[in-house]
């Protein structure tokens, strides 16, 4: 009997020592592995393609595209003279807390900003973020290939004067890509 027992007990310490080597009885975790997505799980083990990018509410992204698209109307309605003076009065209509209209052409050169006025006339093409992020590139493929969408980075934030995620609505129009972001 009491090999039996001492035997019972050796397999449980052996099955216990297989188990440990091989991760025995550890549940594949699947979720979002990406640091950077919204819907970041650290505890998962295997991707499962869940990454989500854009964080806002309903309502923050209904914001930002309302304000995009008056912005649109306006620049539709008076012509670009009218509306880029418009859209660079920090002070003016489109500027609104956080959300300020931009304006490029189709070689990402700056023809109207609500908050940089020094970008006006440069080209941003290569602009990056400080995660070294070609998020021009990005948004202007996103408009060139959809005609609108979102895209994120880090951008500075004239609410909090520090780097923050930024979430942005751009829309082409024409031969000009019209956008806004908010920040979390």
């Amino acid at each position: 009997m009491a090999s039996i027992k001492h035997f019972t007990r050796l397999s449980l310490l052996l099955g216990t020592l297989i188990c440990l080597l091989s991760a025995c009885g550890d549940e594949a975790v699947s979720g979002c592995m990406d640091a950077e997505a919204c819907n970041y799980n650290a505890e998962a083990t295997e991707s499962n393609g869940s990454c989500t990018y854009i964080c806002l509410t309903t309502a923050e992204k209904t914001r930002v595209i309302d304000f995009v698209n008056t912005a649109v109307d306006y620049l539709e309605a008076k012509g670009p003279d009218t509306a880029f003076a418009a859209f660079n009065d920090q002070n003016g209509a489109f500027v609104d807390q956080e959300l300020y209209i931009f304006v490029w052409d189709e070689s990402a050169k700056v023809l109207a900003h609500g908050f940089q006025p020094d970008l006006i006339g440069t080209v941003v093409m290569d602009l990056q973020d400080i995660k070294d992020k070609y998020f021009v590139q990005e948004l202007v493929d996103i408009a060139n290939r959809e005609g609108a969408g979102w895209g994120w980075y880090y951008w500075d934030d004239p609410q909090t004067n520090s780097i923050r995620k930024k979430f942005t609505y751009i829309r082409k129009v024409g031969d000009l890509m019209v956008a806004s972001g908010t920040y979390k």
